[in-house]
């Protein structure tokens, strides 16, 4: 009778696969005149975050080694400085990757944010009573990063702070079904027609006072069928709204 041995190895060199080495991050964030910055928050993409202290500075630890990229946003409430990333980009496409070593502290250059301008206002129905929840976003007409806030119960909203170009308003109830229907400012329903915000940080940081009001939702109801009187299901139905001279579906 043949008797077979089975023997488990432990301990072997090369039996386990290695962890990965961790790294850390920091830095120091400043305003536009060089003043450390507070309250900003650093997020390293798809890992941890961390806010700068009274002088400005950060650490990020635990992070796997490799290429990261790192955002940059205002977290003081009211927000006066544009999000950026690493290192003065305006979204992540652009932003330069920051190598964590293992077991090493990456020192980061200083970041310096820049002010932007915010926008805000009171959304209200035709009778003058706040609307809340209304998605208040400003669009660019240019390279820059679109920006969007909620109504609160007041219906007031403060979108932003973006850079300085030509920006849409508009003005949509995101609840379903739609209570309001929605609107560019400055009352105006088609994107031709509508008035565009010229944004200038020179001319200050919040541009107060744009008020909307918006409209109740109207529907349009009906029956659809074949040529033998037949209901037919999954067929899209989509109105064609005319104004000013534009034309769209809606």
């Amino acid at each position: 009778m043949a008797v077979i041995a089975a023997t488990t190895l432990f301990g072997l060199p090369g039996s386990a696969s290695a962890a990965p080495g961790v790294g850390s991050v920091s830095g120091n964030v400043v305003d536009e005149l060089g003043s450390p910055l507070q309250n900003v928050c650093v997020m390293v993409e798809n890992q941890s975050s961390t806010t700068t202290d009274s002088s400005g500075n950060f650490s990020i630890t635990d992070l796997p080694e490799g290429q990261h990229r790192i955002q940059y946003s205002d977290c003081n409430d009211p927000r006066v400085y544009v999000t950026q990333w690493y290192l003065g980009a305006a979204d992540e496409s652009g932003a330069q990757y920051v190598d964590v070593v293992d077991s090493t502290d990456t020192p980061l250059s200083t970041v310096t944010m820049q002010p932007g301008v915010s926008v805000s206002g009171t959304v209200t129905d035709s009778g003058g009573s706040p609307i809340e929840n209304i998605e208040v976003r400003l669009d660019p007409q240019g390279p820059y990063n679109s920006s969007s806030t909620m109504t609160d119960s007041n219906g007031d909203y403060r979108v932003g702070p973006v850079t300085d170009g030509q920006y849409d308003l508009t003005f949509e109830d995101t609840e379903y079904p739609q209570r309001y229907a929605a609107e560019r400012w400055d009352d105006a329903y088609a994107e031709d027609s509508a008035s565009t915000l010229d944004l200038m940080v020179t001319n200050g940081t919040e541009l107060t006072g744009l008020d909307a009001q918006l409209a109740a939702a109207s529907t349009i109801s009906g029956n659809v069928q074949d040529e033998s009187s037949n209901g037919l299901v999954d067929i899209c139905v989509a109105g064609y709204l005319s104004e000013g001279g534009s034309s769209w579906w809606v």
